[in-house]
């Protein structure tokens, strides 16, 4: 499942605020990552805010559990941990590529995430640096459901209810609440959801043992294909590694 899925999923939500192990649970039922922890660590929040490291161990039946950690700022307000900590966990959703996986990459990461606006590059700073910075806008948004924006913007718009107290119904930080309810959110939530309506299928294929193809299965829309492709690796008790391949690959 895609982060533009997962948006859609809370997208209905009125009942606010969004718990962050609601979107844990969620992403753990996808069978992307097997166990997802949360940490408080000792990081400046000038410098960085959080973090997330993947593992993995094998269990006593020779499966492999796959293990997304989270290590977020003691010192962040409640407010700006929710978000730092969703954000995070939509990185597990990230395509490998676009994962910070080695230590010169962190340092080059947090040198591009903190430096002023003005001096941002979003051409030149790298997928790193940029599928972090969408990452907290697409965690906006999945905190701060589309149905919610809607039940409250004729309230605010009358003066019934101001941005301090919008943010205190979805908890999270004013700066970012004051972005959802502007007049053009609905122009960037649509882009946000836009690849989400246009994707095709992924696909799943079953292979012989020199790797042909045996047959060829489409993955139902809003599905992760990986996990669709574990479960019919269990249900049919296959034998071997298990591997989808996403639409961007395989072409229409």
């Amino acid at each position: 499942m895609s982060v533009f899925s997962l948006i859609q999923k809370f997208d209905t939500r009125r009942m606010v605020p969004i718990e962050v192990e609601e979107v844990a649970d969620f992403i753990r039922g996808l069978g992307v990552k097997d166990e997802i922890y949360f940490w408080d660590a000792e990081i400046s929040p000038a410098t960085l805010q959080a973090a997330i490291t993947h593992w993995e161990y094998p269990d006593d039946k020779g499966n492999t559990t796959t293990v997304a950690d989270i290590h977020t700022s003691r010192d962040l307000p409640p407010y700006e941990k929710r978000l730092a900590e969703v954000k995070e966990m939509l990185h597990i959703l990230d395509p490998e590529h676009y994962r910070v996986n080695t230590i010169e990459n962190v340092r080059s990461l947090i040198e591009k995430i903190v430096l002023p606006q003005e001096l941002v590059d979003w051409q030149n700073d790298g997928i790193h640096a940029n599928s972090d910075r969408a990452a907290t806008i697409h965690a906006v948004a999945v905190l701060f459901p589309w149905e919610t924006r809607e039940h409250l913007i004729a309230p605010f718009k009358a003066g019934k209810i101001t941005l301090t107290d919008i943010a205190d119904l979805v908890a999270l930080p004013v700066e970012y609440v004051v972005v959802v309810m502007s007049d053009f959110w609905p122009t960037y939530h649509d882009a946000m959801i836009a690849p989400q309506k246009m994707r095709y299928p992924d696909k799943v294929i079953t292979l012989k043992a020199d790797h042909s193809a045996i047959e060829v299965y489409s993955v139902p829309l809003g599905d992760d294909p990986y996990t669709y492709a574990r479960k019919m690796h269990e249900r049919n008790n296959m034998r071997g590694p298990i591997a989808s391949i996403p639409h961007s690959v395989w072409g229409a």
